[in-house]
């Protein structure tokens, strides 16, 4: 089952939770039924999802799977899944994902869906936390461009840009 999971960094709070039988329905390819209460919107919705993947990020665990209804593949906060039926109905069409794919611009857990164009950036910083971003890559297409005792410059980064990741460089 280990290549259902995709962890990234090691605690999670999501620790009293039992996540096999999500597991069991990711392996035996079979629908979840869950009622959902995002962040964006104060209120619980209903979706069916063909479960595809585990994905530990910032110390929470995150369920990515296929939304019939939708035609796309959706992410969804275990700790916000208010209600679950793991079901033994069969997925009758597999929808294939590629987790590599899929995640391949973004950082973390957010995916910028529709035509929005990966951009190449260069990020300009004191030294200390160019070390820190030299030591722990935002993403794996970073390459340091230059550096000097007053700044380094890491460029060729090339991420989908979308406003979750511009406020998680405003908190940094």
């Amino acid at each position: 089952m280990k290549h259902h999971l995709n962890k990234i960094k090691p605690e999670s709070k999501w620790v009293d939770s039992n996540p096999i039988p999500l597991l069991n329905c990711i392996k035996e390819k079979r629908k979840v039924f869950i009622d959902y209460k995002s962040f964006r919107e104060n209120k619980t919705k209903n979706y069916e999802v063909h479960p595809k993947l585990l994905r530990e990020y910032d110390s929470r665990w995150y369920l990515i799977g296929y939304v019939p209804d939708r035609k796309l593949h959706l992410t969804f906060g275990l700790e916000r899944i208010v209600d679950a039926i793991y079901t033994e109905q069969r997925i009758d069409s597999d929808v294939h994902f590629d987790a590599m794919a899929f995640f391949r611009f973004s950082i973390g857990i957010t995916e910028t869906k529709g035509n929005t164009k990966a951009e190449k950036i260069t990020l300009r910083m004191k030294p200390i936390p160019g070390r820190l971003l030299k030591t722990q890559p935002l993403h794996n297409s970073q390459k340091v461009t230059k550096e000097t005792d007053e700044y380094t410059l890491i460029g060729h980064v090339v991420l989908k840009l979308n406003v979750l990741i511009e406020i998680f460089f405003i908190m940094a």
